[in-house]
């Protein structure tokens, strides 16, 4: 059960230490073994010592720190439970043994070369595998995992044709209820290239490691996240959904967050566009949210 005294704990660790260039520190989470069930030791919460503002990356918990609440600081909201899913029965990761040289795991390799995904060393980073029995066999499998390298859960797909059901995710994530993402220890970088926010898995792997996926469309829990993370974002949705992503990008400049979008052709997803020209249109969206908004505040 998370009490006051885990709010009043990250407090005076914040205290303790000096904030990054973008205002943020990270602490090792007290929440974590009450919400996950396990010690952090890696720090993944993340806080802001502009406007106390917590969130853990690795079991989710959000709240404030208020130093002007008598009652000492408060959450802002409960706690989701963590739904851990582990690897699903079956998984061999293609980079390591026996997957690396089994002969049957072949037509995984061969899918993941056919949508692009030609550098083995993305495959080892995202620690991406395959089934060849059980439930999932015949899929590639994409492990989420949590800046700590925990499974928050998988997304599959079919390497043919005739599956009935192309994409198979672990039961009960939740993942964007709760503000989550694939890929997302790359909002814990802090630097200024901007994190890519884009819908699919398989969109975010052809842009890593800068990319991230929400795995359908953006929620407001995920916004939230967004907002805190210490890298500008820029919004690239699919071509059907560029309203949305121009949406999205104004609500978190509206917050005070560096942000663009970028619209892409109709009926495209980003895995299919060039690289550079995606890149350089994000750096453009960016260029021009800070030149509005220099000229705001020179016209206030």
């Amino acid at each position: 059960m998370i009490t006051r005294e885990h709010y009043r704990a990250v407090e005076e660790a914040v205290a303790a230490m000096r904030a990054n260039s973008s205002g943020y520190v990270r602490i090792n989470c007290p929440f974590c073994p009450e919400v996950y069930g396990k010690e952090d030791r890696k720090r993944c919460l993340s806080v802001s010592t502009t406007t106390g503002r917590l969130r853990c990356f690795r079991c989710a918990t959000r709240g404030r720190i208020d130093v002007g609440n008598e009652d000492g600081p408060q959450p802002t909201e409960k706690p989701r439970e963590s739904k851990v899913q582990g690897p699903p029965e079956g998984f061999m990761e293609l980079s390591l043994e026996p997957a690396l040289s089994a002969l049957s795991c072949d037509p995984a390799r061969a899918y993941l070369r056919s949508r692009g995904l030609v550098d083995e060393a993305v495959w080892e980073a995202a620690r991406l595998g395959c089934c060849i029995d059980g439930r999932l066999s015949g899929r590639v499998v994409m492990p989420i995992l949590s800046p700590a390298d925990d499974w928050w859960g998988w997304v599959s797909r079919a390497w043919t044709k005739k599956a009935d059901r192309p994409y198979l995710n672990a039961p009960g994530m939740e993942l964007s209820a709760r503000g989550l993402f694939y890929n997302q220890a790359a909002l814990e970088r802090d630097t200024d290239q901007p994190v890519l926010v884009m819908e699919g898995a398989f969109d975010a792997l052809a842009y890593w490691p800068d990319a991230i996926a929400v795995l359908g469309k953006p929620t407001r829990a995920q916004a939230c996240t967004l907002r805190d993370t210490p890298r500008p974002v820029v919004i690239v949705l699919d071509g059907d959904a560029w309203e949305e992503a121009e949406m999205l990008a104004m609500t978190l400049r509206l917050d005070g967050k560096h942000a663009g979008w970028v619209r892409l052709p109709p009926c495209t997803d980003p895995d299919e566009v060039d690289k550079d020209w995606l890149y350089s249109q994000a750096h453009e969206s960016l260029d021009s949210a800070a030149t509005m908004s220099v000229a705001r505040t020179l016209g206030g």
